[in-house]
């Protein structure tokens, strides 16, 4: 491991959540107290390996990796801040990782930002009336807008480089795909059809088009949808397999998290997926004060098996059973009995999804069902508990946040007895 460069900054930094998942270095999220939301997809390219890329300065005193979301979390109050800030410290120190897509989001707008080992960089912004997929591949195509920094923002000789490696021909519209995304697995759909799997399936759900097999065209950046975006219509998203794809859902005994081939190199990949530590949703609304307008529903483990709950913006601290005190220089070497802790909130959700993915279907359906009205019950009372909240924020804003607090414990607290009971049930 690499410590990485010394990053200097003198001014003010904010308070945030890192939603850690140990064991998988970069695959983290960060909410911070201005309800700014960075999410990162791992996304590899063509550039060479880190030793070559340091060798030539465009890493400098070890770079920067997986810190990248909490540097922006600390100093970013927009979503284009927080790009603002990456490519700040990408400039000076490069990025050490074999590409990354980070989704910076807040109330008023979301940026794709992605990332090259090195030095370069794209980022686009997400059109105000349209939903973009983020798949582990980079998305950013022909739809960019290289004049207008409103839109785009990209490093310097982005696309120099990209013709002087021959990725790109000069004489062609600039695609950041498709000059930097490394080549597909022999056997993916992408390298088949020049699709990813869940991007194709997922884009057709959100803009209710049929999704045509085998894809016939490239896909979009981004898609208009069909209906108004919603918190539970993007947990079905997320819960989706493939479903009225005859084609790729050979799956086995009928499980859609089995199928006759490797998870990480097979022909298809579903948007829910068995190996999935945790799912999270962040709605970001400006209509209320940031401490209750920003929350994240959170499902901590695979999220047709768990239930999502809500974290507010808000929140003084976290519950017990959800947090564990790490040096943050053991995020690459985290001490093993953090896997082994069982009063950890995560291993109820983790157990309960594994165990229940071997069941009937008549058991996973009760299993889903009694999720489902846990989640029924939160999205009702969720007006009511904000209006709540609004009241007393002008009143008294630190009961206020005392109350926030213990709702957001309160509806983790319930829904872990609940998975217990069914893990023990069944």
């Amino acid at each position: 491991m690499n410590n990485g460069g010394l990053y200097r900054y003198n001014g003010e930094t904010y308070s945030y959540l890192w939603l850690e998942s140990p064991g998988l270095e970069f695959s983290d999220n960060c909410f911070n107290e201005h309800g700014v939301a960075v999410a990162g997809n791992g996304c590899p390219t063509k550039e060479d390996d880190i030793e070559i890329v340091s060798k030539r300065g465009d890493i400098v005193d070890g770079g920067v990796g997986y810190m990248l979301p909490q540097l922006i979390a600390m100093l970013a109050k927009t979503a284009k801040e927080g790009v603002l800030v990456a490519a700040k410290i990408i400039e000076q120190f490069g990025y050490t990782g074999t590409g990354r897509t980070l989704t910076i989001a807040d109330a008023n707008e979301a940026w794709i930002m992605s990332i090259v080992r090195g030095k370069h960089y794209i980022a686009n912004r997400v059109p105000d009336d349209k939903v973009v997929v983020v798949p582990n591949t980079h998305i950013i195509n022909q739809e960019i807008h290289l004049n207008d920094p409103s839109k785009t923002i990209y490093s310097k000789g982005l696309i120099e480089y990209a013709i002087a490696r021959g990725w790109h021909n000069k004489n062609e519209q600039f695609n950041f795909t498709k000059a930097y995304s490394s080549n597909a697995n022999a056997e993916t759909l992408r390298n088949k059809y020049g699709v990813d799997s869940r991007q194709w399936y997922v884009q057709s759900l959100i803009s209710g088009k049929t999704a045509e097999y085998p894809p016939k065209t490239a896909l979009p950046f981004a898609v208009k949808p069909k209906q108004k975006v919603n918190v539970k219509w993007v947990m079905g998203l997320l819960r989706s397999h493939l479903e009225n794809i005859p084609q790729l859902t050979n799956f086995t005994d009928g499980n859609p998290h089995r199928y006759e081939a490797d998870i990480d190199h097979c022909l298809i990949r579903m948007a829910c997926n068995i190996a999935t530590q945790e799912s999270s949703i962040f709605q970001l609304r400006s209509n209320y004060p940031v401490e209750f307008g920003c929350l994240a529903w959170r499902a901590l483990s695979v999220p047709c098996l768990s239930v999502y709950t809500p974290w507010y913006c808000g929140i003084k601290e976290v519950p017990a059973r959800h947090h564990v005190d790490i040096a943050r220089d053991k995020h690459y070497n985290p001490p093993n009995e953090i896997f082994k802790d069982e009063n950890m909130a995560f291993w109820s959700f983790y157990n309960l999804a594994w165990y229940a993915d071997r069941l009937s279907k008549e058991q996973q359906e009760h299993i889903k069902q009694t999720f489902a009205k846990i989640e029924d019950q939160q999205f009702n009372k969720q007006q009511v508990m904000e209006d709540m909240f609004s009241t007393l924020y002008n009143s008294n804003k630190k009961l206020c946040l005392e109350m926030i607090t213990q709702y957001s414990e309160e509806r983790s607290a319930v829904a872990e007895l609940v998975a217990m009971q069914l893990l023990k049930d069944n």
